[in-house]
């Protein structure tokens, strides 16, 4: 039986005390889309890619610089932890249910590891339903002159983690929460406070999308699916037919799903 020790990957941690930055910067090298944030050695919090994109354009960020803002300002506080012997079924279970990326493995009171969805990706490695079954259809397109804000509340509101980009009836990029935060970061980096509200509608989605976005037919074995998404580092793929039209979306969210 497929248990947490068997998909952790070794925890990342940050210190209540550092500065979103570095939450972002440590997510970004390590692939992740959660860290535990820890005060002396005990796990207390969450910071996950979901939380920051909620907050990263509140009114209180907008006054500020994403450097002033200490991890516990989008923090989930008290995070549900599990034991190394937990399953993956009841893991998926939780990870869907509470809506969270990843869940601190906690033994003996000490953080041992970190159980997420990219590293659950290898529990679907084994499962050879079609994605057809699990495919969502009825998935919006956003277009590459579209609002970088308008994507983001989008996301937000339909808890979305992935978008596709479409241009005269064509599919032409995929864009993530991920992608968004970055340009985001970055437009806070590079813009005084005071330009910001008015410059922030500048940003659109041809400036944060992936271009040539990974494509998989119906039919293709949950199995490949993950593969394909673990090599590419992809947070979700475009799905379609035999014609090559595209027919949906498959998110990360939607293989672990499948693991229940």
């Amino acid at each position: 039986m497929a248990i947490a020790r068997d998909f952790m990957v070794e925890p990342i941690k940050i210190d209540k005390d550092q500065s979103l930055v570095l939450a972002l910067d440590l997510m970004e090298d390590n692939n992740l889309s959660c860290l535990a944030v820890v005060d002396n050695g005990e796990v207390i919090g969450l910071i996950t890619i979901r939380e920051i994109l909620k907050r990263i354009w509140s009114e209180r960020v907008r006054l500020t610089s994403l450097s002033s803002l200490y991890v516990t300002s989008v923090m989930i506080d008290n995070p549900i932890t599990i034991s190394p012997s937990m399953t993956v079924s009841e893991i998926a279970s939780i990870l869907i249910k509470h809506d969270l990326c990843g869940l601190p493995v906690v033994k003996n009171g000490s953080l041992i590891g970190l159980v997420t969805e990219e590293s659950l990706l290898r529990a679907c490695l084994r499962i050879d339903d079609p994605v057809d079954i699990i495919l969502q259809h009825d998935y919006p397109k956003i277009k590459p002159e579209d609002k970088i804000l308008y994507v983001r509340g989008l996301m937000i509101e339909r808890n979305f983690s992935v978008l596709p980009v479409v241009k005269n009836g064509k599919i032409i990029g995929l864009i993530s929460d991920v992608d968004v935060v970055k340009l985001i970061r970055l437009f806070y980096e590079r813009v005084p406070e005071k330009y910001r509200r008015m410059r922030i509608r500048y940003l659109i989605v041809s400036d944060a999308m992936r271009r040539a976005p990974p494509k998989i037919t119906l039919g293709t074995p949950v199995s490949k699916a993950a593969e394909f998404m673990i090599n590419e580092n992809s947070r979700g793929i475009i799905v379609v037919d035999s014609r090559g039209e595209f027919t949906g979306v498959l998110q990360l969210r939607d293989l672990i799903k499948n693991l229940i």
